[in-house]
Order: C-alpha cells, then sequence, then structure tokens
C-alpha cells in the first residue's frame, strides 16, 4: 500500500516541478502554498492511501490526513491548470511534458478517457484521478 501512496505522491511532486518552470511560481511555492493551505505535511504520508482506503495508525478516513492529502493535489492541479471549475482539461494534461515520462503514448489516450469524464468538484474526487493513474503505472 505505501508504494501506491509514494507512486502518487512523486507523480504529484514531478507534475508539480515539470509545470512550475513556465510560471512564475516555482515547484517549493506552489506545493508549499498548496500543502501549507490544506494542512499536509510530508509526515502524513505513511498514514493515507491515495485511492481513498483506510490506511496507517491512525485509520484516518476522508476526515483526516487523506483529506489533506487529496486537496492538496486538487489544489496542485488547480494551480497548473489542470482543472478549470470542476473540469479536467485534458488537453493541458496531454501536454504536460512530465505526463509523458511516466505514461507511456500507447497509455495516454486510455488514461485521458479515464480522467476526462471526471468532474473534480470535492477533493475526494482526486481519487478517481489517483485510481486512473495506478491502473496504467500497474500496466507498465
Amino acid at each position: 500500500m505505501h508504494s501506491s501512496i509514494i507512486i502518487s505522491v512523486l507523480i504529484t511532486i514531478i507534475i508539480v516541478i515539470s509545470e512550475a518552470e513556465g510560471k512564475k511560481m516555482n515547484y517549493d511555492e506552489i506545493f508549499m502554498k498548496c500543502s501549507k493551505a490544506n494542512g499536509w505535511k510530508q509526515k502524513m504520508m505513511t498514514e493515507i492511501s491515495p485511492f481513498g482506503k483506510k490506511s496507517g495508525k491512525s485509520g484516518e478516513s476522508s476526515g483526516g490526513y487523506l483529506k489533506k492529502f487529496l486537496c492538496t493535489q486538487k489544489c496542485v492541479w488547480e494551480e497548473l491548470d489542470f482543472i478549470s471549475g470542476t473540469t479536467i482539461n485534458v488537453d493541458k494534461v496531454k501536454k504536460s511534458e512530465l505526463m509523458w515520462t511516466f505514461i507511456k503514448m500507447e497509455e495516454m489516450n486510455a488514461y485521458l478517457n479515464c480522467i476526462k469524464p471526471i468532474k473534480v468538484k470535492v477533493c475526494e474526487d482526486i481519487i478517481k484521478i489517483n485510481v486512473c493513474t495506478k491502473a496504467i503505472s500497474s500496466q507498465s
């Protein structure tokens, strides 16, 4: 379970690093802004599963560490314009250079088709994106 958490966190961090290069804010600013706004701390990583399942000693679910993590991910995607309103901007995601580093060309359309219908209204909706990411990364 910890490997799936690490994959999700790393993907989020790498996306921010890659995409922040073209923005005024750098990676640290975006990630720190989103982390601080949502109360996320790295030490919480071992306590959650980004796929919505309870994990760790605390057993907290969406009401605790998991929600903070998902809200941080949502914030990052919004800062990078991957989410506009409730809609995922699949064109922006597809154009992200980073996405091509962990999703193979032949898998990209399946990934985009998976995330395209997702409406991100609340932080917990990020779980659906993480499930798509996990499905693609587990095929590799």
